[in-house]
């Protein structure tokens, strides 16, 4: 890459745009239980992200939503993307769901543990410590009958991309902890070419060189995303000047043609070329 090319490129930091791309988008509300959810995701009606996008709550936190439901509290409302299979992409609220699923089902995802709640003194009294199955029977039915607002869009218009989900899903992550911009896109841009950052960076030769241990807010597997959207023709051919590498790497995950089987290919064998090139040490017997 050129230095003229390093130099149009901004930081992603910050980097905030405004698509021009005018969006046709319906979206409705849904009152849904922990049951229903619970069912949905076990009959893969209800897509969790890429990777299973990291887990990042801890006990206490988990265990004070577990405990607000039991209190009767009223639960934020999560947001569902309506795919053309007619199937339901998580778009915000996977902690929440994730949480009810683990703890009606016994075990914690993040440890593999049974999932006890936390002893902490946020959590009431009555429930610290406890399981799911050490609940009585009409706290049990409490929190598979509570219900959850869920949002429910789509997108009819552009039909060549995506890129309103990601901006939906930034605008409306302001609470908790923020997403960075990669673990959006992997919630968003489902398919092949997500599964190959995944694939890729989890690979010996990569982690050899960028360094041991997968970054949980996926920086790492962005860097990838980088290597290959800023080496096509258009970037290259692009006049100096500032360019939003936001929006330039959104728009090439939501390129349907990047995701097809031929293109991953040459990707891939970009990649270990670049990689070769850099002549990482030798693989451990």
């Amino acid at each position: 890459m050129s230095r003229e090319t390093i130099e149009i490129l901004t930081e992603e930091v910050d980097d905030l745009y405004s698509n021009d791309d005018i969006y046709n988008i319906t979206s409705w509300g849904a009152d849904l239980s922990f049951r229903e959810l619970i069912t949905m995701y076990e009959e893969n009606e209800l897509i969790k992200p890429e990777l299973q996008r990291n887990y990042v709550w801890d006990k206490v936190e988990a265990s004070r939503f577990i405990d607000s439901i039991l209190l009767g509290l009223p639960v934020p409302s999560i947001f569902l993307a309506n795919t053309n299979e007619d199937l339901k992409l998580i778009i915000d609220g996977y902690q929440r769901i994730m949480t009810v699923y683990d703890f009606v089902k016994g075990i914690w995802t993040k440890d593999n543990k049974v999932f006890s709640l936390s002893n902490s003194e946020k959590v009431n009294e009555r429930w610290r410590g406890k399981a799911f199955g050490q609940l009585s029977a009409n706290e049990q039915r409490r929190i598979r009958s509570t219900t959850i607002h869920a949002i429910i869009f789509e997108q009819s218009k552009p039909k060549n991309n995506d890129t309103s989900l990601f901006q939906i899903f930034e605008r409306i992550n302001t609470g908790g902890r923020a997403l960075k911009s990669q673990e959006i896109r992997n919630c968003v841009y489902q398919g092949d070419l997500n599964r190959l950052l995944i694939k890729l960076n989890i690979s010996y030769e990569w982690r050899s060189l960028f360094g041991a241990g997968v970054d949980a807010r996926m920086r790492d597997s962005e860097y990838i995303l980088r290597f290959f959207a800023l080496n096509t023709d258009e970037i290259k051919n692009q006049e100096k000047g500032n360019i939003s590498l936001k929006k330039t790497l959104n728009e090439y995950m939501g390129n349907a043609e990047n995701n097809a089987d031929e293109h991953i290919e040459i990707l891939t064998n970009e990649f270990n070329d670049a990689i070769s090139f850099c002549n990482p040490p030798e693989k451990p017997e």
